[in-house]
């Protein structure tokens, strides 16, 4: 077919238009996304690591890393010369003693601080989408009836 003034195109063979009235379609891919590549998974890589991408983790995970963390309480906080130390529950009551450094749950939390009242602990939150890493700080907090230093 041959382009002819305009939009229309016209049927070498016939010499005529084969849709009378129709634009001429044509597709152009430029800023489109390629419907043959999934949109959520691989990427191409360039070979350098990306420091906002999630390095695989290859040792073995330690049972408080297999609890998220939303599903454990603070239970009791060890002030200590040495270093801070404190006591977490899941939610079948088993306890855990944890300190400064420890990993815990399901996203590669680490213990960051204990204090008198709270645990701070920073983990890495992955955009399923776009596959950058970035760090949230959650804090594990005693119950109100703890708080202080005081058991009512």
């Amino acid at each position: 077919m041959e382009q002819q003034g305009g939009n229309q195109a016209i049927d070498p063979d016939t010499g005529r238009e084969p849709y009378p009235g129709h634009p001429l379609y044509s597709y152009d891919p430029k800023e489109k996304i390629d419907p043959f590549m999934p949109v959520l998974g691989v990427r191409p890589d360039s070979g350098a690591p990306d420091p906002k991408k999630r390095a695989k983790r290859t040792a073995p995970l330690t049972p408080l890393q297999k609890i998220d963390i939303n599903q454990m309480k603070l239970v009791a906080v060890i002030t200590a010369p040495t270093g801070n130390r404190a006591m977490v529950e899941d939610a079948s009551g088993k306890g855990y003693l944890i300190s400064k450094g420890t990993y815990i749950g399901t996203n590669f939390g680490k213990v960051v601080g204990i204090l008198t009242e709270k645990v701070v602990v920073q983990e890495d939150v992955e955009d399923i989408i776009s596959g950058n890493v970035t760090v949230r700080e959650v804090t594990l907090g005693l119950p109100p009836k703890y708080e202080s230093g005081s058991m009512q």
